[in-house]
């Protein structure tokens, strides 16, 4: 199964197809990235997709956060979608 079908299928079992993040940085200030923006976000980087896989996979498997995990990649995505933005 590809990536982004099986991270869509995680997402809309998690009850998180619609979520939007609420992250704030010093550059933009507030930002709300919809989780849709992080997953076109992932689909462009496809040498990590095994690795976020198998993080979610784990988290979920040991009833951990999975959602702060997402966090963690949008607030990565802003942090370098910011920094081109800039440069």
């Amino acid at each position: 199964m590809r990536f982004s079908k099986w991270i869509q299928i995680f997402l809309e079992e998690k009850g998180l197809s619609d979520y939007t993040f609420e992250l704030t940085d010093d550059l933009w200030g507030v930002n709300y990235i919809p989780i849709d923006c992080l997953l076109e976000f992932m689909e462009q980087v496809p040498e990590f997709h095994s690795k976020i896989k198998h993080n979610l996979v784990m988290l979920d498997f040991y009833n951990k956060n999975t959602l702060a995990y997402l966090e963690h990649l949008a607030s990565g995505m802003l942090k370098s979608t910011s920094h081109s933005q800039v440069a």
